[in-house]
């Protein structure tokens, strides 16, 4: 027989924790047989506390955390404060009910409690009559919250019209046909009136449109009461929308001529247009004085070429 090797140990320094005990262990480098010896104690924790306030719904406590391994605990618990509330109170709207506020001062929380019934509303009535304008109504406002609304709607009455054709009450004129037989020519897109024609109407309503196509001059010499002597029976001439231009003598010698209503799409008024209407009293426009005052009428020629010149006047409408 021979004799047995023996074993061939090798240590490792196991280093103690904050919990366990340290050792060396020796390990066998040939049949891996090992043994410990040499333990030292634990080192034990080296806690560091945190203390953690309460607040109004959470308890507080103290954290202990150990800076070397990180293990945790928590102790001296204490108990939360409580919430800290105060009251608003919310009225009551005609359509919203009330309801006491609370809010805690410390946190912020809040709830509403101690709820009362929207008022409802106050309502009062008052009866808008109906014009030739608009319709009426009667109107229902809260006295409280001045909430409204309408009801009970009629229809507009009938327009008063006076002699001279304007509604007494919004100073709409009157609306009539367009006179029938003016002779009109179509002048590429749009077209120009030229003559009386065959027409026998004394009060001239101008068609805003012929033949599918926009009416949007009074050609020169038009009614020229000089040249067709028919035209001096006229006493009103009435121009739709859309007219741009009135050429020069459209209404010369109209002599009968009281009444006139312009666009407010007109543009120009050329030469002697007015010359010899001494009788023209009244000029209904559809726009505003600054639209007037943009109308080109020459200069050299203005006596007779402002519907102004004989002393009409302008009325608004």
């Amino acid at each position: 027989p021979t004799a047995a090797k023996g074993h061939n140990y090798q240590s490792t320094v196991i280093e103690p924790t904050c919990a366990e005990e340290g050792y060396t262990k020796y390990t066998c480098t040939v049949c891996g047989d090992n043994y410990t010896d040499e333990r030292t104690a634990a080192k034990g924790h080296n806690y560091q506390s945190t203390v953690i306030e309460p607040t109004c719904a959470k308890e507080g406590y103290t954290e202990y955390t150990c800076t070397v391994c990180g293990d945790n605990y928590t102790g001296e618990r204490t108990a939360a404060k409580g919430h800290d509330y105060q009251s608003t109170v919310v009225e009551p709207t005609c359509a919203e009910e009330g309801y006491t506020e609370y809010t805690c001062t410390v946190c912020g929380d809040n709830y509403t409690g101690e709820r009362t019934a929207a008022k409802g509303h106050d309502y009062q009535s008052t009866v808008v009559e109906p014009t030739c304008a608009e319709e009426g109504y009667t109107k229902y406002t809260c006295t409280i919250c001045g909430d409204s609304y309408r009801d009970a709607e009629t229809q507009k009455v009938e327009h008063t019209y006076g002699d001279d054709g304007i509604c007494k009450v919004c100073g709409k004129k009157a609306e009539k046909p367009a006179s029938s037989g003016l002779r009109i020519e179509v002048s590429g897109d749009h077209c120009v009136v030229t003559g009386l024609g065959s027409c026998k109407d004394t009060d001239i309503v101008v068609p805003a449109f012929y033949r599918g196509l926009p009416v949007t001059e009074i050609g020169a010499s038009a009614f020229d009461g000089e040249e067709n002597g028919a035209c001096k029976k006229i006493t009103s001439v009435l121009l739709p929308e859309g007219i741009e231009k009135i050429g020069s003598y459209a209404f010369y010698e109209c002599n009968a001529l009281t009444s006139l209503t312009l666009p407010k799409t007109l543009k120009s008024i050329d030469f002697w247009v007015f010359g010899g209407c001494g009788k023209l009293k009244t000029v209904y426009y559809t726009g505003n004085l600054e639209d007037w005052e943009k109308i080109e009428i020459p200069e050299d020629s203005i006596y007779e070429s402002n519907p102004l010149c004989h002393g009409a006047a302008l009325v608004l409408i």
